[in-house]
């Protein structure tokens, strides 16, 4: 039921086709928090044979391109408390709207490159604990232009703080 993979410097791509035949897995973690390599790369593939995922978490790693619209579309769990880490990569554009499904939610996107939270989504009270509830788009992302060392607003972080230079959605630092 759970595929912990993290903290072994992997590359290359996620096999998109073997991870989709593990319909009855809960947890895929392969995340590096001490990266000395480049990580996985590649784009993130929907997983949408993964029917009991209930935590994925690919943070620190390479993994670029925009995030998918039917990530996790097939999940029968997308009415249970979820978490999706994604920390650290390049993704880049919006948050889809389609990921609305997702009703209990723990997303972490920060330090990517996200340019916009899709149709909706800032209305999710349930997720990241309530702190969209509390603070809207900033409980997602902290917009352009700010910064937070979470790189979203939480009870326990503080608001997101002004940062002319931040360019992305979700910055976790405000450089030069």
């Amino acid at each position: 039921k759970r595929l912990a993979l993290s903290e072994n410097e992997f590359t290359g791509t996620l096999p998109a086709g073997a991870l989709n035949k593990l319909t009855n897995l809960e947890e895929l973690s392969i995340h590096q928090t001490s990266r000395t390599g480049p990580g996985i790369g590649g784009s993130l593939p929907a997983l949408t044979g993964m029917k009991q995922l209930l935590r994925l978490h690919l943070n620190s790693n390479s993994l670029k391109g925009p995030l998918p619209v039917d990530l996790l579309s097939g999940s029968n769990a997308a009415n249970d408390e979820m978490s999706i880490l994604l920390s650290d990569n390049q993704f880049t554009g919006a948050v889809p709207a389609a990921w609305t499904r997702f009703k209990q939610l723990t997303l972490d996107l920060s330090g990517n490159m996200i340019t916009s939270i899709g149709s909706g989504l800032c209305g999710m009270g349930d997720w990241n604990e309530g702190a969209v509830s509390n603070y809207g788009c900033n409980g997602i992302l902290c917009p352009v232009g700010s910064f937070n060392t979470n790189g979203k607003q939480a009870a326990s972080g503080g608001a997101c703080q002004t940062c002319p230079s931040a360019q992305y959605m979700g910055s976790i630092e405000c450089g030069a």
